[in-house]
């Protein structure tokens, strides 16, 4: 019987609706509109059923992939903080280095932590915006791959001169020249890394190869976000490596200065690692997201 009278009562309303839009006359036009001008068919339901939730059914997909997003920037600071032994305070996010790397669940547990407050903080967000905003609309996330030829050739076209300059021209282009002799400014440790880069590079090339010629399919996406998570591992290896650029011990500089300088190129190097990482991060997230929606 409840039931009943909830829908008699959601029929009077559609009618009186459309009669007011038709001007006292319900056609099909009226109703159409009516139906249309009444909220959300979910929100209608649980407004009926008497059921709060802290995220509506309408919002809770997007809730979840930027917590995602959200979790994964947060997770590779805190991992950057913890290979550079010092917190990283970006608001609203606190990366708190963990004290006992080497233990596993020190880390399992900085990382549940992070989740926790990460799912509070948009929860938070959220509620506010579906508080202030009745008929809110979240946008559809799809996170579509560029995959047509121009732009995936083009991407793989990149990488491959970025691999011809680090292999054949580095030494050419960063150098230094002090009494006509040139030093260059890559250490000889980053000869070690360069191995690691150019398998990384290599699969890229391959990857935006396969975009270009088969489009977004499933198994490439797929590898896609995989080799962004690849692109985190390699971005926080090389942070707590040697910094494989500096000037050369040679330059006629005062004794400070030289220092000073070289601790300042590799504060910078270690920034532009950790930018890419985080970037790394939320292309995998996003990569994965996409899978599964395509998987729908």
């Amino acid at each position: 019987p409840a039931r009943k009278d909830l829908l008699l009562e959601l029929r009077s309303a559609i009618l009186d609706r459309a009669e007011e839009i038709g001007g006292g006359k319900v056609d099909p036009e009226a109703l159409r509109r009516a139906v249309e001008a009444m909220d959300d068919p979910a929100e209608v339901a649980l407004a009926y059923a008497g059921e709060k939730y802290l995220i509506g059914p309408r919002a809770y997909r997007p809730f979840l992939i930027y917590t995602a997003i959200l979790f994964a920037v947060h997770f590779v600071l805190i991992v950057v903080a913890t290979l550079a032994s010092g917190d990283i305070e970006v608001f609203p996010l606190n990366a708190v280095r963990v004290a006992r790397p080497r233990s596993v669940l020190n880390i399992v547990m900085v990382g549940i932590q992070a989740l926790l407050m990460d799912i509070g903080l948009m929860v938070l967000i959220f509620t506010f915006v579906a508080r202030g905003r009745r008929t809110l609309r979240m946008p559809r996330l799809a996170f579509r791959v560029e995959a047509g030829f121009r732009p995936a050739l083009t991407r793989a076209l990149l990488a491959l001169l970025v691999m011809i300059i680090l292999n054949g021209f580095r030494d050419r282009l960063f150098i230094v020249v002090l009494e006509d002799r040139i030093h260059p400014l890559f250490t000889r440790s980053f000869a070690h890394d360069l191995v690691w880069i150019n398998v990384f590079l290599t699969l890229v090339i391959a990857k935006e190869t396969a975009y270009a010629f088969l489009g977004e399919k499933r198994l490439i996406v797929a590898a896609d976000g995989v080799m962004s998570m690849l692109g985190v591992v390699l971005m926080l290896w090389l942070i707590q490596r040697p910094v494989f650029i500096s000037f050369p011990a040679q330059v006629n500089a005062p004794s400070v200065a030289l220092p000073t300088l070289n601790q300042l190129i590799g504060k910078a190097l270690h920034l532009i690692l950790v930018v890419f990482a985080v970037a790394f991060a939320l292309e995998g997230v996003k990569r994965f997201i996409r899978l599964r929606q395509m998987w729908e």
